[in-house]
């Protein structure tokens, strides 16, 4: 076998385990993936000053049964328009 025949089969052979590992390995099933299973988190904010600097005071609140660990992205709404995020389905 050439050195090309080797790079291939070691490519297709990479591409073999990385399918199995996609299948085997990551779960397809489970609390976090089930219908109905999203976390609620509920969030408020209010905003004191005026100007270039305005203070935030957040709260978060986990009122649902599933933990919350994530990230919460504030968005001004004068920058909803020109914004290139796209908000989370969860």
């Amino acid at each position: 076998m050439s050195g090309r025949q080797l790079l291939a089969v070691g490519a297709v052979g990479l591409i073999v385990l990385g399918a199995v590992w996609y299948v085997v390995v990551t779960p397809s099933r489970g609390a976090s993936v089930e219908p109905g299973a999203a976390t609620n988190v509920e969030i408020s904010a209010t905003a004191t000053g005026t100007g270039n600097w305005v203070r935030y005071l957040l709260s978060v609140r986990n009122v649902g049964d599933q933990t919350f660990a994530g990230d919460v992205l504030l968005i001004d709404n004068q920058d909803q328009n020109n914004s290139t995020v796209a908000p989370s389905p969860a």
